[in-house]
């Protein structure tokens, strides 16, 4: 089995409550908001290779008089390669600390400047009373799309977050990502 090298663990909370501002969450101040990187070292990655994303937190609708949604979307630099989309989870309104679960893997098909990998990832709502309508998960648009990647250079990683509205907060209480080396 190879081992597993966990590159990015977040050490402080993250919350959104800003509507319409696309916000990521990996983000912050290295040794203070979370140990390691979001950066995938130029030539660490190589054909077989996979990459995971967890994350978790609770989401809140303070509004009384409906439903709001949120825009999960993760990226290699600014590369696009997971997004939920603009109505990509819904919320039921009145709300509170509705539990989630975010997981991405990424698996590297081939290297080099014209690399090119695929992305499987999912945006889970743990709590499906609380959603609207009554769905356990959302999954990402683009499953198992191919994108290019130059793995002879550093790649960052980001998970962005975008509400809809305002009277909502979605928050991230823990996040990691792992490297697993070619098999």
């Amino acid at each position: 089995m190879a081992n597993v090298n966990t590159i990015y663990a977040r050490l402080t909370n993250k919350v959104l409550s800003t509507a319409n501002s696309e916000t990521d969450f990996l983000a912050g101040t290295a040794a203070t908001d979370y140990n390691g990187s979001p950066v995938i070292n130029a030539n660490t990655l190589s054909k077989g290779s996979i990459i995971r994303l967890h994350a978790w937190g609770t989401w809140t609708n303070t509004n009384s008089s409906g439903n709001q949604f949120v825009r999960v979307k993760v990226k290699v630099g600014t590369t696009v390669i997971g997004d939920t989309g603009n109505n990509g989870s819904a919320l039921a309104g009145s709300t509170t600390d509705a539990e989630w679960h975010f997981f991405a893997q990424i698996t590297i098909q081939a290297d080099g400047a014209n690399g090119t990998g695929v992305c499987d990832s999912y945006l889970e709502n743990v709590e499906s009373a609380k959603l609207w309508p009554n769905v356990p998960f959302s999954k990402m648009a683009g499953l198992g799309t191919s994108f290019n990647i130059n793995t002879t250079q550093n790649n960052t990683l980001s998970l962005t977050v975008t509400l809809t509205a305002a009277n909502t907060s979605f928050s991230l209480f823990q996040c990691s990502i792992e490297h697993l080396p070619t098999p």
